[in-house]
């Protein structure tokens, strides 16, 4: 692990702590884009979710769980309990990856024509 960051994961979510706000960047459906954030959740929910739900939603999860401002919030179908955490530190830099898979929507990158972006939990 880093030090100051923490990471919990359970069949709710996958939430990343830290004790002092991070730079991000992310495309995620709350709080993305370029900024800083204490935490960054990443909230499961059902296959067909309605994506126009989300912020409610990510909202409500983060002040029942008093997760720390500001947050970025994502959305995944998959199981966010076995989530996987990967650290990797060279020279005094640290690194630090969380991931989460699903394989009941699976799609090849560059396989079909341009699309227009739809809301999706697919980050």
């Amino acid at each position: 692990m880093i030090d100051g960051i923490r990471v919990e994961a359970d069949p709710e979510a996958v939430v990343v702590l830290a004790h002092r706000p991070l730079r991000v960047v992310s495309s995620a459906v709350a709080g993305g884009g370029l900024g800083r954030a204490r935490a960054v959740v990443n909230l499961r929910v059902p296959k067909g979710f309605r994506c126009e739900e989300a912020p409610g939603v990510l909202a409500r999860f983060v002040e029942r769980r008093s997760v720390p401002s500001p947050w970025v919030g994502l959305l995944t179908a998959a199981a966010t309990e076995h989530a996987a955490v990967a650290t990797e530190a060279v020279d005094g830099l640290a690194a630090m990856a969380v991931v989460t898979v699903g394989l009941g929507n699976r799609v090849s990158a560059g396989g079909s024509p341009v699309a227009p972006w739809r809301p999706s939990t697919i980050n």
